[in-house]
């Protein structure tokens, strides 16, 4: 999107918020959604056309960034002075504790510049420190970790992380404590690749977690969940994941499972939800199913089926 303005009329401090400057005239929650819908180059440009435009642009409630259209090779000095823009932006409103209700975050680390993941690890800080009530973070390029900042944010409700098949990699567990003050309700992970199991060693943590989806989760053979505030949970995947477990999840009541895992040997499933009432499961049979007493169940959807390689006798 680009921004055409037209030269605004001086006003007599000069900072150009005269009549003549229609976009900075209207009400903020307009201005605001505006700024919603424009690249990180066009944010930049627009904040310095007047101190109004500026004010408007660091007091946003919401911030949608990406650097898609920055990551031309020829491009680089460019690329400098929109991310200099971008951390003084975040400092700003640091500074002036500007509350912050989403942070939507989509970028590339494919021909990153020196200290890139540092950066960006500096805005997500800064967007805890603005007390963010979302994280929609969607990476490409590079294997990302998450800060152990966002993990234990006291604000963050929602956290969404699409890293589009690259690996995310969790803190170690000696950062457990932090979680401890996480009022986490909603985790979705999507298209991303675990390859050890921290994930599961943090997740009994998150105290408040209502709802977890984890759809086309990979690099496991073996996946381990248990909390005790989950009510509502989905997993989803097509590669790896042989062996489920729910277990002590005394406040599940929606459980959906979509996998069709055909490159494993054995495959299990096993639910431990006395209180679960309503379950689906879509993709191949498994060889072992244990599922507990669930007195509550009252909607159950199954379709299986078996991979087009395994004989029908394997079937136990």
């Amino acid at each position: 999107m680009e921004i055409t303005m037209q030269d605004p009329v001086q006003d007599e401090d000069g900072d150009g918020d005269g009549d003549g400057d229609r976009l900075s005239s209207l009400p903020d929650r307009i201005f605001h959604r505006i700024i919603s819908f424009l690249t990180l180059k066009d944010l930049a440009r627009l904040s310095f056309a007047s101190r109004r435009c500026q004010e408007l642009c660091n007091s946003t409630p919401t911030l949608s960034l990406s650097n898609i259209d920055l990551l031309e090779p020829d491009n680089i000095l460019c690329r400098l002075s929109i991310y200099a823009f971008l951390h003084t932006l975040m400092l700003d409103r640091c500074s002036h504790r500007v509350k912050m209700q989403s942070l939507s975050l989509l970028w590339s680390f494919q021909h990153s510049l020196p200290d890139e993941e540092n950066l960006v690890w500096s805005w997500l800080q800064h967007a805890v420190d603005s007390g963010v009530g979302e994280f929609n973070l969607d990476f490409t390029g590079k294997p990302f970790s998450l800060p152990v900042c966002v993990l234990g944010c006291g604000s963050l409700i929602s956290l969404v992380v699409n890293t589009n098949n690259g690996v995310l990699q969790f803190p170690s567990t000696l950062s457990l404590s932090y979680a401890s003050s996480s009022k986490l309700r909603l985790l979705t992970l999507e298209s991303v690749r675990m390859e050890d199991d921290i994930f599961q060693q943090w997740l009994p943590s998150f105290k408040f977690l209502k709802a977890l989806s984890l759809s086309k989760v990979s690099g496991m053979k073996s996946m381990r969940i248990t909390s005790s505030s989950i009510e509502k949970l989905r997993i989803a995947s097509d590669d790896d994941l042989c062996h489920i477990q729910i277990q002590e999840v005394e406040k599940l009541n929606e459980l959906y499972i979509f996998c069709r895992v055909n490159n494993c040997g054995t495959k299990s499933l096993e639910i431990s939800a006395p209180n679960l009432q309503r379950f689906f499961w879509e993709g191949f049979a498994v060889d072992y199913l244990c599922m507990r007493s669930s007195s509550h169940l009252w909607q159950a959807t199954i379709d299986l089926s078996l991979p087009a390689d395994q004989p029908r006798r394997q079937l136990r």
